[in-house]
Order: structure tokens, then sequence, then C-alpha cells
């Protein structure tokens, strides 16, 4: 059972480590802000496969009523981070190989054809994404995987947002998370991962600002197949 529960830990110790970070603002809808909250720990692995979920005590650890998480856990559940186990209950999925490769190939699909669009344009503002390069250049130097994991998804969110097709990154958050899950386990314990992903986020604004549709889609195909390394 994950790890005995990671070893020592009640559940609810379990609990409140993985969502220490977390702040619910009681002003606002409760069950989105709850489903971010765990499909971000979920996918940073701070709750590990196989963790089983009771609802009761999560509820009682975050704060909140037990109406907004069960909204939260069944949109979790149709991403297939979470899953439902006869005389089991509700566990954090595991990280399916299947999902993976699915993933990679829809996300490519998508993301060359981004960065195809903006290199066909006749001028592209990079300024937004050299801002985004120049802070992950400082999380690359400090080999700070999981610091620059959110600027990667913010650069590209940029390039898709920049090429007027930002449901297209929508798209992608929608079918990634296993990969995720996947990367940040294995790749945040790579030493120089980071400063590889910032090489090639150079490459291809390079090959945008030359203009060069097919080298730009050749070298994000290159960056999104690197997570098939992981497995």
């Amino acid at each position: 059972m994950a790890q005995m529960l990671q070893d020592t830990k009640t559940v609810g110790e379990l609990y409140a480590d993985a969502m220490s970070d977390v702040r619910i603002d009681y002003g606002r809808p409760m069950a989105p802000q709850i489903y971010e909250a765990m499909r971000k720990v979920i996918v940073q692995n701070r709750l590990t496969p196989g963790t089983p979920i009771y609802e009761a005590k999560f509820s009682e650890v975050i704060g909140v009523s037990r109406t907004p998480l069960r909204a939260a856990m069944q949109q979790l559940a149709k991403e297939g981070l979470v899953e439902t186990r006869p005389q089991v209950g509700s566990i954090v999925a595991p990280i399916d190989r299947k999902k993976i490769l699915s993933a990679v190939f829809c996300r490519s699909a998508l993301e060359t054809a981004v960065v195809r669009r903006l290199a066909d344009l006749k001028t592209v503002d990079t300024r937004p994404f050299m801002r985004v390069l120049d802070q992950q250049e400082d999380y690359s130097a400090r080999d700070d995987y999981i610091g620059f994991f959110d600027l990667d998804e913010k650069f590209h969110l940029l390039l898709a947002e920049a090429a007027g097709v930002p449901e297209a990154w929508q798209l992608v958050l929608s079918s990634k998370t296993h990969v995720d899950r996947a990367r940040l386990s294995l790749q945040s314990s790579i030493p120089g991962r980071a400063a590889v992903a910032y090489q090639e986020h150079v490459g291809i604004v390079e090959a945008i600002e030359k203009g060069d549709p097919e080298l730009a889609a050749k070298r994000m195909d290159a960056h999104v197949r690197s997570a098939l390394d992981i497995i």
C-alpha cells in the first residue's frame, strides 16, 4: 500500500505533508481549487501511486466539506489520476505506460503544428519567450528540475498563445498528466536534465526566429519525444 504509507506516516500526516503549501480561498468555488491542488500533488508524486484517498480524512486535513472534494475526485478519475478498486476504495492511480505513449503522440502532433504556424508568421514577438528562457536558465544552472517544470509549462503555453491557438495547449494539458508524473519522478533525479530541456527550448525559439517551420517542428518533436526516454 504505497510503500506502507511511505513507511511510518499516518494517513493524516501523509496528506498534510503533501498539501502543506495548499491554501483554499473560501470566497471562490472550492471544487476547482481542490482539483488543481490534488492534480499538482499527484503529478509531483507527493502522493505516490497506490496511496489510498480517504475522503473523510482528506476533507479534514484540508478543511473542506466532502462535496467539493468528491467533485474534484470525479474530475481526477476522468483523467486517470485516481481510480476506485473493489474492496480497496479510491487510490492514486498507477502510472500507465500506454497512456504515456498516447499522450506523447498527441502532444507532438499539436505542438509541432503550433511551432510550424509560428515560424510561418511574418513577424513573431519572441520577447515573452526570452523572458521565460532567462528564468529557465537560472533554474537549469541550479539544476532545479522541479522549479524548472512550472516555467516549462509557461513556455509552451506562450507558444500556443503567440500562434493564436491557446486551446491547443489546453488539449495538451488534459492528456499529459501521466507523462508529467513519470518525468518528475525520474528526470528530477537526473543531474543536468533541466539544462538539456532549456537548450531544447532555445533551439526551438531559434528555429522560429529563422522562419524555418520544418526545423522548428523537428526540434519540437524531438523535445516532446524525449519523454519516452523515461519508459
